[in-house]
């Protein structure tokens, strides 16, 4: 998203405050966004579309501080892990089964599952492990007075619970 596309929603006596990137949830959901706070409204331009509200709509604001991690990278304890797991369901169904062609394809399945950790352990020194990477995100809480929210995480250096509440306080 860019300014240039944020400013087309924008009125024509309706001056930017300030934009920042980020990102806005809905419910499980974070998708990147664009936030803009003008003189009268917060606007949201995401990969789903437009949203705006306007301040003197805005019932309460909260902001918080935390910290996000992630990981990536691949590690070979997975398919170690995955290929026993699935041996060792597929050999108690293969019991329980008993005989027939249930029992027949839980004992291949017991032999992918072995064949899986076999071939992650011996290949374990190709794989470069997990990398873990720690991010500080402000998260500000929007709660409208219809009782709708509006979740929104940005740097946790970024001004946006700041200039949200001056700006929301100022039409008060």
């Amino acid at each position: 998203m860019t300014p240039d596309r944020l400013r087309r929603y924008l009125g024509e006596d309706e001056p930017l405050v300030r934009d920042w990137t980020g990102e806005l949830t809905d419910g499980w959901r974070a998708r990147p966004a664009v936030i803009a706070a003008t003189d009268r409204r917060l606007i949201y331009l995401s990969d789903s579309g437009f949203r705006d509200v306007d301040y003197d709509h805005i019932s309460s604001l909260s902001a918080r501080l935390g910290t996000e991690t992630d990981l990536e990278g691949t590690d070979y304890r997975l398919l170690v892990g995955a290929g026993a797991v699935l041996a060792v369901g597929a050999f108690l169904a293969a019991v329980l089964a008993g005989s027939g062609a249930v029992a027949l394809v839980m004992v291949l399945a017991v032999v992918g599952g072995v064949a899986l950790a076999e071939y992650g352990w011996k290949r374990r020194e190709e794989f470069d492990g997990f990398r873990r990477h720690e991010t500080e995100r402000q998260r500000v809480t929007i709660t409208t007075g219809d009782g709708r929210t509006h979740e929104l995480a940005v740097d946790a250096d970024a001004d946006l619970d700041e200039t949200l509440s001056r700006l929301v306080h100022a039409q008060s």
